[in-house]
């Protein structure tokens, strides 16, 4: 009989979970919507809400990050401070610790962490031009676990008040810091107020958020500089939250051939958070042809531990033809492709005259 019962409470059991989670996530939707509206008391009581009725959500993390970020925005510290201490203890693990540390340094009135242009390069150069000597204002820091190349704290009071003041407006009012942190990037494509609150728009609404960096990385005229660190901003977003990924998929699909290997190529030779895994996630949620191309060519150019297998799934699964070509081209060019593989392969060709894989 008791195991009769069990077998009996489980699914309500599971389905229980499943509503708590999605009404957890519904409330969390709600108040973002309004945190990205500048309706901050509103939004405060959305995620409060989410907290206090469901602790255990899968994205409590994220409700709590942004809930300190609300109380940021209300000019409410101690309050702040309080949430982000709780954070610390509930979530020691959480993918948004270092955002929330981001946050923790700026209420202290500390060095926030930045990225400046006189950090070091991929390949230890200095980003945007040889070696510079480090100007008066800057105090160089260490680098934080599983930052980009060169991510370091510093202060540069030139630059400070442009910076604070333009978070206060993208905080405040979202469509509008966008508006102007592009119109600021038009006249100085390095801007460094901008650049420094790339991660504080990273945290908005991701339909307006994410289309406004891949634009910035995916544009000539940006300084190099400029799109690595736009680039690294999504891919810690799209590694964060599931529901990115279409998002930057469908910001890809509208761009141009030359914008939209500018921004692929970006992602795939910064590596530094994941990037291989960034464009495989995005690569199974694009329908466009294009778009699938692009990534598999970028990827086959620059291989690592995750190339094989991934190229090797095209070549095996991919329904465009032209995105199977280059899979294969690509896995042509690399040593580590073992006979077995491409017998494999080969079972998947159609035969000559028909299009699609074989089934």
């Amino acid at each position: 009989m008791v195991v009769l019962g069990l077998s009996l409470a489980t699914p309500s059991l599971l389905r229980a979970q499943l509503a708590s989670q999605n009404t957890a996530r519904t409330l969390f939707n709600e108040g973002r919507d309004l945190w990205d509206e500048g309706k901050f008391v509103d939004a405060e009581r959305k995620f409060r809400e989410a907290l206090t009725k469901y602790p255990k959500a899968e994205q409590s993390d994220r409700t709590a990050y942004y809930l300190i970020t609300t109380l940021v925005s209300l000019g409410r510290t101690p309050e702040a401070r309080m949430e982000i201490e709780n954070f610390n203890r509930n979530y020691p693990q959480s993918r948004w610790k270092s955002d929330v540390e981001e946050k923790r340094l700026a209420i202290s009135g500390l060095p926030s962490i930045q990225w400046g242009q006189y950090q070091l390069g991929l390949r230890g150069h200095n980003v945007g031009g040889p070696p510079r000597a480090v100007p008066a204002g800057v105090v160089r820091g260490t680098k934080e676990p599983g930052s980009p190349p060169g991510l370091t704290i510093h202060t540069n009071p030139n630059v400070s008040l442009d910076q604070e003041v333009l978070r206060l407006i993208i905080e405040m009012d979202f469509p509008e810091g966008i508006r102007l942190s592009r119109e600021r990037l038009k006249g100085n494509p390095s801007d460094p107020a901008v650049i420094a609150n790339f991660s504080t728009i990273g945290s908005g609404n991701p339909s307006q958020a994410l289309p406004f960096l891949l634009t910035v990385a995916g544009d000539a005229q940006s300084s190099p500089h400029t799109r690595t660190q736009a680039v690294f901003v999504v891919r810690r977003r799209v590694m964060k939250e599931e529901e990115s990924v279409p998002v930057v998929a469908d910001t890809l699909s509208r761009f141009g051939d030359v914008e939209r290997r500018n921004a692929v190529d970006q992602m795939v030779q910064a590596r530094q958070v994941e990037g291989a895994a960034v464009l495989q996630k995005i690569y199974r949620a694009s329908s466009n042809p294009a778009v699938r191309m692009q990534i598999v060519e970028s990827v086959g150019s620059a291989p690592d531990a995750s190339t094989v297998p991934f190229l090797s799934e095209v070549a095996r699964n991919e329904k465009e033809l032209g995105v199977r070509r280059i899979a294969i081209q690509s896995l042509a060019r690399l040593p580590n492709v073992d006979v077995k593989m491409w017998e494999g392969i080969l079972k998947t060709l159609p035969p000559p005259g028909v299009r699609g894989p074989a089934k």
